[in-house]
């Protein structure tokens, strides 16, 4: 899938070897009771969400969780060499706040944006090195 630019509301989480988490140097692994950077068949963005739905007590709403989540985990894109792929990086955003770059009229944070985004890095139990949120431009081939 071809990448495109998004501009989002939220947190640059980082990825495996640079977390942009509290408390993490280069190099270091990230290690929950969801998530282990040194498993290489685990998925950062489904293992977070599964993380989260696995909350969630009633069957029905845990299969529709995913639509119902007002944030999403996305996958930086990066353009580099098909031979030595770079290790993926990873954004927090709000879904309402995710437009194509290409689509962008006025860009406005929603007051209840912040709160939201704390509240998912709790869920997470994860701590952005970055005191608050911010406008991100990146570019997905996730198709968000």
């Amino acid at each position: 899938m071809p990448l495109e630019p998004y501009l989002a509301y939220g947190y640059e989480l980082g990825g495996p070897g640079r977390w942009r988490l509290e408390g993490f140097a280069p190099g270091q692994m990230l290690r929950t009771d969801w998530y282990d950077d040194a498993d290489p068949s685990c998925d950062f963005r489904q293992a977070a969400f599964e993380h989260v739905a696995g909350k969630i007590g009633s069957p029905v709403l845990r299969d529709r969780a995913e639509e119902r989540l007002p944030w999403l985990i996305d996958e930086i894109g990066t353009v580099g060499d098909p031979d030595r792929p770079a290790p993926p990086r990873y954004v927090l955003i709000v879904k309402d706040s995710a437009e194509d770059i290409h689509m962008i009229g006025n860009a406005a944070v929603d007051s209840d944006w912040e709160p939201l985004l704390a509240a998912a890095l709790v869920e997470l139990e994860l701590v952005s090195v970055d005191d608050r949120p911010k406008w991100l431009h990146y570019d997905s081939g996730s198709g968000y």
